[in-house]
């Protein structure tokens, strides 16, 4: 993207150039701002000045190189005139500067945010369906959620999420990244839901009354 310098910021820059070239103390930074303004000086020329006077001629008495260098060396001129620079002298210098080579960015990894520690925490059992559907119970480290008319609950980190499932039959109720949302979900859901809860609860106890 193009810098656009104002005429405080060129008049600034081009006086430093100016005064650097005579004293032998001119700075890499300002220079490469002046040539910088200088090409832009003479782009602006070229499409204010050049283009409409050349589409006015006769193309065939004119030989477009010839007039190209002609108008080039005549903004020279002024552009030396009106700063005190010679594009000539400032182009030499340019090509003394060592160009600074930027090396490739590493991009950041991004970070893994720290888990929420638990302020209760307390032994639980959870019941998972593996792959191949065999049930298992596996030991966690939880804390309680909440309760519902008697009925437990614990929330869990398991397999990167937050978990909440039931003391009773160990089976999730809800899970989510973030650890208030899933309790609040899971609160949910069971009050929407209870009667057929426990209806379920009781099922499963029936079933399987002790935990393996």
């Amino acid at each position: 993207m193009k810098t656009v310098y104002t005429k405080r910021l060129t008049k600034k820059y081009c006086k430093r150039v100016a005064d650097g070239l005579w004293n032998d103390k001119i700075t890499p930074f300002y220079a490469k701002r002046v040539g910088e303004i200088f090409d832009q000086y003479l782009f602006h020329k070229y499409e204010t000045v050049f283009r409409p006077w050349y589409w006015d001629q006769d193309w065939k008495k004119l030989e477009l190189s010839d007039e190209i260098v002609k108008h080039t060396n005549e903004m020279i001129a002024k552009f030396h005139s009106s700063t005190g620079i010679h594009p000539g002298m400032l182009q030499s210098y340019l090509e003394t500067v060592p160009k600074c080579k930027r090396g490739r960015r590493k991009k950041k990894e991004p970070k893994e945010k720290p888990i929420r520690k638990l302020r209760n925490p307390q032994g639980y059992k959870i019941h998972v369906r593996e792959v191949g559907g065999k049930q298992v119970w596996y030991n966690v480290i939880a804390e309680p959620a909440f309760s519902i008319n008697g009925y437990e609950f614990f929330i869990c980190h398991y397999h990167g999420l937050w978990t909440v499932s039931d003391v009773a039959t160990g089976r999730r109720v809800w899970s989510d990244t973030r650890y208030k949302i899933a309790i609040q979900r899971a609160r949910e859901q069971i009050e929407q839901n209870f009667d057929k809860y426990v209806a379920y609860v009781n099922a499963i106890t029936e079933k399987s009354p002790n935990k393996e």
